[in-house]
């Protein structure tokens, strides 16, 4: 959970994944993603 305040000003946000996300990932049971590699 995340909770960004700004000003009155609109906020304009990127979010990058390296390597790129491709939909398919599955959680670990720490919340992490396993590398491509691993994923079963």
């Amino acid at each position: 959970k995340h909770i960004l305040r700004g000003g009155k000003e609109d906020m304009i946000l990127a979010c990058v994944f390296n390597p790129p996300v491709t939909g398919n990932e599955v959680h670990r049971e720490d919340g992490s993603y396993a590398p491509e590699s691993e994923a079963v």
